[in-house]
């Protein structure tokens, strides 16, 4: 059984960093049967993220190889393109994932290891379930994660004008870890 942390006390919130990032992100909202039937599915669902993840986002060292191949051999690449291509979509609906969420619009964001302030097009109301889908960066593996919403206020014009803070409250130990080395590399960047 994985291990799951509460990161919604109030003690740790106040203690954690926040920093500023884009992400990419999916959220959907969860009905009371909904939030408990991804709690009992947790595990599974994340290690389907994780494999599909895996299978279909390139690593650091793929991605260099591949562009000296592309310097190199440019017919071979255009070959390798068409099968990532099609190795992609293959995996996509063996796992049944619609859309990939890099192919999704990334968010401005305020991160922390607790929680998280994001912008969408409508409001929530405090007390609502999410369930999040975040990429912290290109190439990492998603992070599942069932979050409360805190608060949501009207704040910009435009398509996304909503402020909507969430407190983490279901998450994974090894994502909650990833959380944390993501925003302590960003308050290095800044010092």
């Amino acid at each position: 059984m994985t291990s799951m942390t509460d990161v919604s006390v109030e003690h740790d919130r106040r203690r954690a960093p926040r920093v500023p990032c884009t992400v990419a992100l999916r959220y959907e909202t969860l009905s009371e049967t909904q939030f408990v039937e991804a709690i009992e599915s947790f595990d599974r669902r994340r290690q389907r993220l994780y494999l599909l993840d895996v299978l279909t986002q390139p690593s650091e060292e793929d991605v260099d190889r591949f562009l000296a191949i592309s310097k190199n051999h440019p017919e071979i690449a255009e070959h390798l393109q068409s099968f990532a291509a099609k190795f992609d979509a293959v995996a996509r609906l063996l796992m049944e994932e619609p859309e990939h969420l890099s192919n999704r619009p990334t968010h401005k964001a305020t991160i922390s290891a607790t929680g998280m302030q994001f912008f969408t097009p409508v409001p929530f109301r405090a007390g609502n379930v999410l369930e999040l889908q975040l990429r912290l960066a290109p190439g990492q593996p998603r992070i599942l994660v069932l979050a409360e919403v805190v608060s949501s206020t009207e704040k910009e014009d435009g398509p996304a004008n909503y402020a909507t803070a969430v407190s983490f409250n279901y998450l994974n130990e090894t994502d909650k870890d990833q959380l944390i080395g993501f925003v302590e590399g960003i308050l290095k960047q800044e010092t």
